[in-house]
């Protein structure tokens, strides 16, 4: 009888970190969203800023590729892997929010929707977003 009550302890705390919540630092499966949340205005400034700093070696319609490849994935990891390898000739070498509105441009050049929220990479719900298929947006 000893040796079980380790093992219910275990899965009574399991359950309660799972029912309440509290394994936010653990990832888990989200579910694909059709509108991770960004505005006309934030596409309309990443455009600007694409031109300038992505467009020379990711002409458009490069994203469509790319979100096929990360299909299921956490936007916030696209994120990170733009912010510390691009540009290429300035490796994180832009400001968080000049990122933001190139992700912004990015998910409106492959049709996602925009919307009334602002993309906020440093909101708690950035890291539950998903990219989606195309099929789903």
């Amino acid at each position: 009888m000893s040796q079980r009550l380790p093992l219910l302890f275990c899965a009574v705390v399991l359950t309660a970190v799972n029912a309440f919540g509290l394994d936010q630092d653990v990832d888990h499966v989200a579910q694909p969203v059709t509108n991770p949340g960004y505005t006309a205005e934030q596409a309309k400034a990443g455009k600007k800023v694409y031109k300038q700093h992505c467009l020379s070696c990711h002409p458009k319609g490069y994203f469509t590729q790319v979100f096929r490849a990360w299909q299921g994935e956490p936007l916030r990891d696209l994120f990170g892997v733009m912010r510390a390898d691009m540009p290429q000739s300035n490796p994180g070498g832009l400001s968080p929010e000049v990122y933001t509105e190139i992700l912004a441009y990015i998910l409106a050049e492959t049709d996602y929707p925009a919307g009334v929220t602002p993309l906020d990479p440093m909101s708690p719900g950035f890291r539950d977003i998903r990219i989606a298929p195309a099929s789903m947006h």
